[in-house]
């Protein structure tokens, strides 16, 4: 009974705070992102523009120009084509075949190609972990069910884990965030596994999203905790003497980089060891394709769109590699949460750890 009031209550925190991790993960980079595309845009049209007056002003290269200029403008439909062209090989999902029979300059465009399609798919991820959580949140019995089990059992190994980091008082305050925070992710990176989606982990904007949350928490929590002359002493690097006091200065700037260094980190982190896995299968799911359809030739069938299930051999190493990233960024997020607490409150989490 205690363990099913247990997963009611932490279920009930992880639907309120998946709420707000996932708006957050995708409403702070998808500015930036699509004022990147903008730009690039812009700069593309500008690059057309002088060209243009350079075939007007030079007639004798005309017909160079012109060369040129429907280069110029292959060049452009392709990234109008989908942003994709620039990232590297991966199994495409649904966004991005829709994208493909659209009108590149319709204003609906960027929902489905670029950061329009990294927002859906992590808006879709994380309203898939509200309503799991939420329904296993309402339906809780003495005699748990499969799904209700396997809530427990996350639910349970988090708790432990976090409260022999952080020691249960404290611990207990940050599994919401901190346990959200891995199933959200382990659930965008394996979200490429599933037909007709893919992983937003496998673009900087989402995993800078996400750190950047992390990021402020941390700071959110030093300040709550230690308050601003405290955290102050602390990016001081806490001197007891004249000799570290007089590395003040380089001690401060030091850990000032370091906490902006702190969220870099994970995000590339992550972004890369996803970005390896699906570059891997998106390359074995291509060359299936490749290979099945140099087999098939021979029977006179050409221009297939499927093929061998090659990518399939990879699938465990997938599902590894996702569970391990998300477990890092974790377990990365509770060290950093740790570090900015204050120095009486580890050593009374570490005797109250090692009474229980």
């Amino acid at each position: 009974m205690k363990q099913s009031v247990m997963i009611g209550n932490k279920s009930n925190s992880f639907v309120c705070v998946c709420l707000l991790l996932g708006a957050f993960c995708w409403l702070i980079p998808s500015p930036v992102a699509f004022a990147e595309e903008e730009s690039h845009s812009e700069s593309h049209e500008e690059a057309e523009h002088g060209h243009a007056e350079s075939e007007h002003a030079n007639e004798a290269a005309h017909e160079e120009g012109h060369a040129a200029h429907e280069h110029s403008e292959d060049h452009h439909g392709e990234h109008e084509g989908g942003h994709h062209h620039a990232h590297p090989p991966e199994v495409p999902d649904a966004l991005y075949w829709i994208s493909q029979s659209m009108d590149p300059n319709a204003w609906y465009f960027p929902l489905f190609d670029g950061a329009g399609r990294v927002i859906l798919n992590s808006l879709l991820v994380a309203c898939f972990t509200f309503i799991l959580f939420r329904k296993l949140a309402s339906k809780l019995q003495m005699i748990p069910l499969r799904g209700q089990s396997l809530a427990e059992l996350y639910i349970g190994t988090v708790d432990k884990f976090i409260c022999d980091i952080l020691g249960k008082e404290k611990g207990r305050i940050y599994v919401p965030f901190l346990g959200t925070l891995a199933i959200y992710i382990w659930f965008m990176n394996l979200a490429a596994l599933v037909p007709g989606l893919m992983s937003p982990t496998v673009y900087l904007q989402q995993t800078f999203g996400l750190s950047i949350c992390v990021f402020f928490y941390v700071q959110y929590t030093a300040l709550k905790f230690n308050g601003i002359g405290g955290y102050l002493f602390h990016l001081m690097g806490e001197p007891q003497g004249a000799i570290m006091w007089a590395m003040v200065p380089l001690f401060f700037v030091l850990h000032v980089l370091g906490e902006f260094i702190k969220p870099v980190s994970l995000a590339l982190r992550l972004y890369g060891n996803i970005l390896g896995e699906h570059i891997l299968l998106g390359v074995f799911a291509g060359l299936g394709v490749m290979i099945f359809q140099y087999l098939i030739s021979f029977v006179g069938v050409e221009n297939v769109w499927f093929g061998l299930p090659l990518h399939g051999l990879l699938l465990p190493i997938a599902l590894i590699g996702a569970t391990i990233q998300a477990v890092v960024f974790m377990t990365l997020s509770t060290i950093y949460i740790y570090l900015v607490l204050p120095h009486h409150d580890h050593g009374e989490s570490h005797a109250e750890a090692s009474a229980h």
